[in-house]
């Protein structure tokens, strides 16, 4: 948990739930980590913390400053075809494929990411869906 802290807290003692919060992570999300210590490779706990290549990700994302709604438990193409259904195409720029079943829709500015969540949800019941907001990680930070 320092180690998260540390990357994405800016060294704040912050809570884990909250920081994951901020951040949109959840169970199932692809992440790119480093192993940093085995020291408790015995009883199955290891030390991590994000790769480079994943920081330059959360990054990148916050600087856009634009929101993005990450949907776990759903092929691309799933969510493709809910977007449509649902006529949500033109608030979203970009599906991006983080894994087999994770993806990341990047919002038009102005849309907000929590917004599409009902909207999307009565298509995909079995999907779990979290918000990454430049707009709350800034808030954080304050």
């Amino acid at each position: 948990m320092a180690y998260l802290q540390a990357q994405l807290a800016d060294g704040k003692k912050a809570d884990l739930k909250k920081i994951t919060e901020v951040y949109g992570l959840q169970e199932n999300l692809p992440l790119n980590v480093k192993i940093v210590d085995l020291a408790g490779e015995e009883d199955g706990q290891l030390q991590a913390e994000l790769s480079t290549a994943q920081i330059e990700k959360i990054t990148l994302w916050q600087q856009s400053l634009l929101d993005r709604l990450i949907v776990l438990g759903a092929t691309v193409r799933d969510v493709e075809t809910v977007l449509e259904r649902a006529n949500l195409n033109r608030d979203v720029i970009d599906v991006e494929r983080l894994g087999l079943l994770e993806c990341a829709l990047t919002c038009k500015l102005g849309t907000d990411a929590a917004g599409l969540i009902p909207r999307m949800g009565r298509y995909m019941r079995n999907a779990v869906f979290a918000v990454f907001s430049p707009r709350k990680i800034l808030e954080f930070y304050e």
